[in-house]
């Protein structure tokens, strides 16, 4: 399950609010009943317990722990109303914060501007001579401000990166150091990189660096860089950042060489690399300290696809090819020798087949959400469930937030936890379509915030005044009479009376004059569409039991069907909508994305809906 907690190196803890809800008592209990905040647009809702699974069979004996069975199973269904009535946006990563250039010579002087920092490169000492291929974040022991590796062919550079969360700034990156002053890399005993394909960190201090140039990888003890420690940096310090070193061009069995390595990724104290080609490959593992553990031979998976990217996940493998196949596998089962993956999903980004303009080129799983994956093509990054992989929930529009109105083409991507409020800060390396004289393309820090990012559907005030399943049951030592009963169930259509109430807008779309469909935004909720669903005061007489009837199997699943209906007349409130032409005939009111202005408007039918107003 995601989302109410995250994980840690000593296990998984809540963060109340982060799923949804802001009561930790909604929290635990959709993360009891397994279900997930992870609707986007056009499922197919449906219930998890119909009225077959809350039936009583006339044979058994009606008491508290039977009727509490099936209350139990109507309130999980309540819970799942409550979890669909939020929905990921799907019109683009809106969190987004800036950009900023990288500094092309250690003797640049920044210049501030909106969204951008300007640089006035020299002639000499040029930093990207080969082009940025990898980031890495790290924490910084400056507040607020992260530690920023990058690596090029042949350079590491260490820079902080201080996030302005605010629209319309600049960031802050100030060069500590690269690995051509000898800071990170002691040329002098020939550990000069040749071809640096990926670095990653394992957030203690540690940088590992695969150079396949040399079919080496390094790891660097950074702490004294990202900590302030003034005896790690000094030149006079032996062994000051190289901790130990793996590898040399040899055989793809080997646990200390590799053939040719692709790719890695650090998960757990534990370090993934992917070696091979040719159909061939294997997962090399290693402990922190480059140790060999265990090797997988996945060979007999990519006969047919060519294998780009590594990326770990919870208790999951996940590797991307460049077809846009992604194959999971359990590591657990891996460890003890089964190599078979879980699962194989085709990802519908880009149709490569058609479409040899855009293609995959990283994927990369959130730190604070197992079931969010940001997957990085040569045209964007895409946000994607990881349950849901069909089909993305997000991207970045570059265009949209006035980056460039050519192309961008991100490298490598990585993401941190923010240190104000929970989220991510998400960097992605790009290169980007400049159009000024002598200058024809620059590599950018694009920035953006990433947390739920989920649309709303209902008023939070509603939370606080749910009625709580443990204050819904029968006491085992109550008789059970039709007074108890209905009791119990009055609570429960209390409960569905505040979805309803509480609903503000539904996710829509509108038929365009081509007649296709068009997701716009949301359509708010008309006053007499609710009115048509709320449970009133007086109820009928068959959603109790009456005063002379027997509680029996009869009565009870007569009470269970209309409630069941009742949760389903819910769920096709909170149901995707598909608006006809007719809906917005002689209006002058058309849904758009959000953020935008609201207003009251009158339709010709005499309802009155909230809706968003054009720009």
């Amino acid at each position: 399950m995601t989302i109410p907690y995250k994980y840690t190196e000593t296990g998984s803890r809540y963060i109340l609010g982060y799923n949804g809800f802001s009561t930790e008592y909604l929290n635990n209990k959709a993360y009891e009943y397994r279900y997930r905040t992870n609707r986007v647009y056009g499922d197919v809702l449906t219930l998890p317990y119909h009225i077959n699974d809350v039936s009583v069979s006339p044979n058994e004996v009606i008491n508290s722990d039977i009727i509490n069975n099936k209350l139990s199973l109507l309130y999980k269904n309540y819970v799942y109303l409550l979890t669909q009535c939020s929905i990921s946006k799907i019109d683009g990563l809106e969190d987004y914060r800036g950009s900023s250039h990288f500094p092309t010579s250690l003797y640049t002087s920044p210049q501030s501007g909106i969204y951008k920092t300007k640089y006035t490169p020299q002639p000499v000492d040029s930093l990207l001579d080969q082009g940025v291929r990898s980031i890495a974040l790290c924490p910084n022991i400056t507040p607020g401000v992260n530690s920023l590796v990058v690596a090029t062919g042949n350079k590491l550079m260490l820079c902080k990166f201080q996030p302005t969360h605010q629209e319309n700034a600049c960031h802050n990156i100030s060069m500590i150091s690269t690995s051509g002053s000898e800071i990170l890399v002691d040329s002098e005993n020939d550990l000069e990189f040749k071809s640096i394909k990926k670095i990653v960190t394992n957030n203690k201090g540690g940088l590992y660096t695969l150079d396949t140039g040399r079919n080496i990888i390094y790891k660097h003890n950074i702490r004294g860089l990202t900590r302030g420690d003034r005896i790690l940096n000094s030149k006079q310090t032996a062994g000051r950042m190289l901790d130990v070193m793996v590898g040399k061009s040899g055989d793809l069995n080997s646990k200390v060489q590799f053939s040719n390595p692709i790719d890695m990724t650090h998960h757990r104290s534990r370090l993934y690399v992917l070696d091979g080609g040719s159909r061939n490959y294997r997962i090399k593992v290693y402990d922190d300290q480059i140790n060999w553990l265990n090797t997988y031979n996945i060979s007999l998976d990519f006969i047919e696809h060519t294998p780009i990217s590594i990326s770990c996940n919870t208790d999951s493998m996940y590797i991307l090819t460049e077809s846009g196949q992604l194959i999971q596998y359990d590591i657990g089962e891996m460890d003890q020798g089964y190599f078979a993956p879980i699962r194989s999903i085709k990802l519908s980004i880009v149709d490569v087949d058609y479409n040899l303009i855009e293609r995959y080129v990283e994927i990369k799983f959130s730190t604070i959400n197992d079931n969010v994956a940001y997957v990085v093509t040569n045209k964007s990054v895409y946000k994607m469930m990881v349950d849901k992989l069909n089909r993305p929930v997000g991207h970045v529009d570059w265009v949209k937030h006035n980056i460039t109105t050519t192309n961008v083409s991100p490298i490598c991507i990585d993401m941190i936890e923010r240190h104000d409020r929970v989220g991510l800060d998400v960097i992605v390396v790009a290169d980007v379509n400049i159009t000024m004289p002598n200058r024809s393309r620059e590599t950018l820090v694009l920035h953006f915030t990433d947390g739920d990012n989920l649309m709303h559907m209902l008023n939070s005030g509603y939370e606080s005044n749910i009625i709580k399943y443990e204050n819904i049951t029968i006491n085992s030592e109550e008789y059970v009479s039709p007074f108890v009963y209905n009791k119990a169930i009055s609570k429960m259509l209390h409960n569905l009376n505040m979805l309803y109430d509480n609903t503000i807008y539904i996710v829509s779309d509108e038929i365009t004059s081509t007649g296709e469909y068009k997701y716009p935004g949301v359509r708010y909720v008309s006053e007499d569409e609710i009115k048509k669903l709320r449970i009133q005061d007086t109820l009928k007489d068959t959603m109790f039991i009456g005063v002379n009837e027997l509680v029996c199997s009869a009565t009870l699943n007569r009470c269970f069907s209309d409630i069941i209906q009742k949760q389903y007349a819910a769920l096709n409130l909170i149901r995707d909508r598909k608006n006809g032409v007719e809906f917005y005939y002689k209006s002058i009111n058309r849904l758009k994305r959000l953020p935008v202005k609201v207003i009251e408007s009158y339709l010709t039918s005499g309802y009155r809906y909230r809706i968003q107003k054009i720009e």
